[in-house]
């Protein structure tokens, strides 16, 4: 047998450049398999995160009837107790019942949301409100209140992710997005309006109470951030951010009123950063994700709590 040479004194053995760019594309290409399993498992975390936010919303709201015998409102705009002022939004009326005692307290009904002394309040974040999916995390509502007789004061206030669709905008039956129009276009939560579980005669199992209209203020369309800031959005948790009628949307998000349910346009429309649908959370307490094929007609039936629609969940 002969004896293989011994390396030179001083030299020691190592990879080939080709050897070296061999084992460089075996490691992108393991990075490239792993990194879509990685984002879905934390777009999994944060979807489970986002539903546990609107399970612990759905509670609050039946905890307040319980307690107050109606549903919170999903917003007023006239004073809804003697001695309150008239503009209030429907997280107000939650923060109680979402381990917030200490801000629902020191929140002065007497004063409208917007006014200085309830800036200290409205201005922060509760984790509960916000989807853990929307990339722009550290979002802030500011402007001024314009419909205030007098001066309006600037204010800033954290957002929400999360709104009641109040009703089915008529415009959208009249242009035939909704077919055949609900007997009664309004939702289970409405302004002013102090509704029980009576007035629910679709079901609560078959009406939505909150869903999602995240990413506000900014305004995004399919996925891509359009502006950074909408001024008056009505994104504010405190805020009357009541102003979710959909309409639908045009296919691009470019306009409302068109045939798209959801995720087109968060413009007063229904949207998510979740890739299959929009999550909401029902009358009953339940948790579901509104698909995005789901049609504009049959979202509507899931909203109105008495359309007396035969309605299911596409």
């Amino acid at each position: 047998m002969i004896a293989e040479p011994l390396p030179a004194p001083g030299r020691r053995g190592g990879f080939t450049l080709v050897e070296l760019l061999v084992v460089i594309a075996i490691i992108g290409v393991l990075v490239a398999l792993l990194l879509p399993a990685v984002q879905a498992a934390r777009e999994a975390a944060r979807r489970m995160s986002c539903q546990n936010n609107l399970k612990q919303i759905g509670l609050a709201i039946h905890n307040h009837h319980d307690t107050m015998r109606y549903f919170p409102p999903s917003a007023t705009s006239q004073p809804f107790h003697p001695g309150w002022a008239g503009q209030h939004g429907w997280g107000q009326f939650t923060l109680a019942f979402i381990e917030q005692g200490n801000m629902a307290n020191q929140y002065k009904w007497e004063n409208n949301w917007f006014d200085p002394p309830n800036q200290p309040i409205v201005g922060l974040r509760i984790k509960t409100f916000l989807c853990p999916s929307v990339p722009t995390p550290n979002r802030m509502d500011v402007g001024t209140a314009t419909s205030v007789p007098a001066t309006p004061p600037a204010w800033n206030a954290s957002p929400t992710d999360y709104t009641p669709p109040t009703r089915i905008a008529q415009n959208a039956i009249t242009a035939g997005f909704v077919s055949p129009g609900p007997a009664h276009i309004d939702g289970m939560m409405v302004t002013n309006m102090k509704l029980r579980f009576a007035d629910v005669t679709d079901g609560t199992s078959s009406t939505i109470a909150i869903v999602e209209s995240a990413g506000r203020p900014a305004r995004w369309q399919k996925g891509k951030l359009i502006n950074t800031q909408q001024s008056n959005t009505a994104a504010s948790w405190a805020d009357r951010n009541n102003l979710i009628a959909p309409t639908g949307a045009l296919p691009d998000g470019s306009a409302r009123l068109g045939p798209c349910p959801m995720n087109c346009t968060n413009n007063q429309e229904l949207y998510s950063f979740h890739p299959a649908g929009c999550m909401a959370v029902f009358g009953d307490g339940s948790v579901r994700m509104l698909s995005n094929t789901m049609t504009l007609t049959t979202l509507s039936s899931l909203i109105t709590k008495a359309g007396l629609e035969t309605s299911a969940q596409e």
